[in-house]
């Protein structure tokens, strides 16, 4: 299969109504005809048993030759589709510090605001030494921010800081212990997800 051509241009019959179409004034004309290609991204990237293969095997740790030898294919092939398959943003490499090697420690933060706009307490705590990763999720409480710290009285500081944050309401946190990931069983779920 070859992923750098264009498809075929296509036609679909609907309800769709296109301001450019000249046919747009006959109000007895329900089902136009429609050129799919010019409302798709031609740079999009379609998944096949193949990739979905190669994310499972780079899920679970292996480099694009073992993946190879794996799925019986050329390496030039293998080496191919997972620049593809990052380029169009199926997975991300991403390389992390071994924190405690560097003498420092891990961290989450839960913090709850007070009203809306989480939007600009996130703004802001982007500016906050020490934060490395910040989400806005939904539960107890509405940001989770990940951080890393020397040692209790660096977090004590990172704390009183974010606590100058307006609408910042409560902070609770807790400090990674181990990590330990569970390559097999993220990969399959991953993929499957597919």
């Amino acid at each position: 299969m070859i992923y750098d051509k264009p498809a075929k241009k296509s036609k679909v019959y609907n309800n769709y109504s296109n301001n450019n179409d000249n046919n747009s004034n006959n109000s007895n004309n329900d089902n136009k005809s429609v050129d799919v290609q010019s409302h798709l991204n031609t740079n999009t990237y379609a998944i096949d048993d193949l990739d979905q293969k190669l994310l499972e095997l780079i899920l679970k740790g292996y480099e694009n030759k073992k993946i190879a030898t794996e799925v019986k294919t050329p390496l030039s092939t293998i080496q191919r589709r997972i620049k593809k398959i990052t380029e169009n943003q199926y997975i991300s490499r991403k390389n992390e510090l071994n924190y405690k090697k560097l003498g420092l420690r891990k961290g989450y933060l839960q913090i709850s605001i007070r009203g809306d706009k989480s939007y600009e307490v996130v703004e802001k705590l982007t500016g906050v030494g020490g934060i490395i990763a910040i989400s806005e999720v939904t539960g107890n409480f509405d940001i989770l921010c990940t951080c890393i710290f020397r040692d209790t009285d660096d977090l004590f500081r990172l704390l009183e800081k974010i606590k100058t944050i307006e609408r910042v309401q409560e902070i609770s946190w807790s400090e990674e212990v181990r990590f330990l990931e569970i390559e097999e069983k993220l990969a399959s779920l991953s993929v499957s997800l597919l």
